[in-house]
């Protein structure tokens, strides 16, 4: 497996996401930065991203034929550990990250947790996945697929 999963800039990420929540800090970040956001008061994470026309992303940005995060230094924290995200009470790795396309060598529907800390992104990625979903934690294994 590789030691780093690099950005091919497709932005499946933002174009496949069902809404990125965003946490007071990163809401408060992205305020003036001419984005749709989507505030939600009273809930665990009180806002989120809009989306445009097509249903991507609004952070989204074609240039030619690659995409561009708009907003990349402010980017939140859920884009940040992507592919590696939460989806129905569990971590899984998002199979339509072409970067993450390098970690499905040999057909792999899965990678234990002892492979996904082999890559230092994936290793990262899954310490701030925790932090915000402690349950993750127990789970040993993380299948790779498109939710």
């Amino acid at each position: 497996m590789p030691a780093k999963i690099t950005c091919k800039r497709c932005g499946k990420c933002a174009k496949t996401a069902h809404g990125i929540p965003l946490t007071a800090s990163e809401l408060a970040a992205l305020q003036g930065k001419g984005l749709r956001l989507i505030t939600r008061p009273n809930q665990s994470m009180p806002g989120k991203l809009g989306r445009d026309k097509h249903g991507y992303c609004v952070g989204l940005k074609t240039v030619g034929s690659k995409t561009k995060c708009k907003v990349y230094p402010a980017r939140p924290e859920i884009c940040r550990r992507y592919p590696l995200v939460y989806f129905n009470g569990r971590g899984i790795i998002e199979k339509n990250c072409t970067a993450a396309k390098e970690l499905l060598q040999g057909g792999k529907t899965k990678l234990s947790r002892k492979e996904l800390e082999k890559s230092p992104f994936l290793a990262k990625s899954l310490k701030a996945l925790e932090l915000v979903f402690p349950q993750v934690k127990k789970q040993k294994s993380f299948e790779i697929t498109d939710h």
